[in-house]
Formats: structure tokens, sequence, C-alpha cells
């Protein structure tokens, strides 16, 4: 089988007769690659690494596969849901482990939540203020810590969960003095925050009236007062003017039904 030897060597010969400039793509030329060990034989810089006996040969110059095509990264409308529903899981397990269940109903907390995302993200809510809605609560019920939501959702989203945690009490015992200092702290929130709280307004006076009248009458003056520092929110966003009409009818009718009812 002595044919391959003769291929080989008629090879060699081809080799070294042929110009050593090499047409690049475009039309472009490339200087030939220096030689190595062996006559018309030529190693690829790229695979340059010393010289030796071992060195790989190339007859032609190699071409790297082009990346795929697409974006690197998932693309914006991507990352909200991926944001979103990163925060819906971190609400639903921190609720859940601290065994919280809604005060009327029994059911798991996770549902007040939900309605609050839903009605934020209805009126046109940004990623981070439908990912604050669903933590509104955790820090304020779980004991989770604001750094762990910023670990976890970024700076944008822990700054929106602080707005919405009710501040520590200075009077533990006196419920109106809480609230002026909940009435305080609202009122220096951003417009964001302002708009999610109008929709956790909105979901925990809807049916207050029908199920506790009693505390319902305390519980919507309260809100009437709140809404008076969330109002100017209305002028600088558009989700809390979407927001602000809803809320405030709700409380000025279960207001209304109740004063009929005496």
């Amino acid at each position: 089988m002595g044919g391959g030897g003769d291929r080989k060597a008629r090879l060699r010969s081809r080799l070294a007769g042929r110009d050593r400039r090499h047409p690049a793509p475009g039309g472009h030329d490339r200087p030939a690659a220096p030689p190595v060990a062996g006559a018309g034989e030529w190693r690829h810089p790229l695979c340059d690494r010393g010289g030796g006996t071992g060195a790989r040969r190339l007859a032609a110059p190699v071409r790297l596969r082009p990346r795929p095509p697409g974006p690197p990264f998932p693309d914006p409308c991507r990352r909200r849901q991926i944001m979103i529903e990163a925060a819906k899981a971190f609400a639903t397990r921190a609720h859940a482990a601290a065994g919280q269940r809604r005060k009327y109903t029994g059911a798991p907390y996770i549902e007040h939540p939900a309605a609050v995302a839903a009605l934020v993200a209805a009126a046109g809510g940004d990623a981070a203020m439908i990912a604050a809605a669903w933590l509104h609560d955790v820090v304020e019920d779980t004991g989770v810590p604001l750094a762990a939501i910023e670990v976890d959702f970024g700076p944008e989203v822990a700054e929106l969960v602080s707005w919405l945690t009710k501040p520590e009490a200075s009077g533990a015992g006196d419920r109106e003095a809480r609230k002026a200092q909940e009435c305080a702290h609202l009122a220096a929130a951003p417009v964001r925050a302002k708009a999610v709280k109008l929709a956790d307004l909105i979901d925990n006076t809807a049916t207050v009236v029908e199920r506790d009248p009693i505390f319902a009458a305390t519980y919507l003056r309260e809100k009437l007062a709140v809404l008076d520092v969330l109002a100017d929110a209305a002028g600088g966003s558009a989700v809390a003017a979407a927001l602000l009409p809803r809320a405030r009818a709700i409380v000025e009718q279960g207001l209304a039904t109740l004063s009929a009812a005496r």
C-alpha cells in the first residue's frame, strides 16, 4: 500500500510551489503565515503555542463560528416578567412561613398582595411597582429584613417597599398616634409608592363594611385621612390618577352605607 506515501509527496510538492498569499474574505489579501518545520507547511497564529513538532498544521485559516443570533440577555418584557414572578414567589413563601391568613376569610394571606399587584398592573404600573405590590407587607408582617428585599430585587424595589412599610410606632398603645405617624410617613413617599398604596387601600376597604361594620366606621375614617396625603400623587403618576377615584369612591360609599344604617 505505497500509494499513501506518493499522495503525500505530491501534496508537499504542490504546496511548495504555490504562492504564499491567500485571499481573505471580501477580496483583501492576507500575508502568508510564517513557515514552520516541514516544506510548505504552516501553523495558524491561533494555534501557535511555542512551536514543537506536535503543533497543529493547517492548510487554510480558521474561521471562528459566529455567535448565534439574538440578544445576549432576555428582552425587557422577559426581564419584567422574571422580576414579577420572583416577587410573587418570594412573597408567597414569606407569608406562608409566617402562617398568615386573611382576617375575615381565613384564606392564605397571599390573596391580598395578589389583588394589589393585579390592580397596579391593570393601571399600567411598571415592573418595580408590581413587584413592590407583591412584597408590600413582607417586611412589616413576616420578619423578612428590608436588606433581603434589596439583595433579591435591587434598591428600586426595596425603596418602594420601605415606603409601603408602616414606621415603627412611637406610641404603641395609641391608635390615633400610630395612624398620624403613618400618614406623615406616606405624605413624604414618592408618587410610585403612593400609587401602590392606593391599590392596597382599595383591596383592604372593598368589603370591610360588609364583614365588620362596627370596625369599618373607624377604619374608613382613617382611610379618608390616608387618601388626603395620597391625593397629590395623581398629578405625577398615571397609575395613581387611575386608582385615586376608585379608592375615594369605595371609602365614601362605605361611610355613606354606614351612616344610612344608623
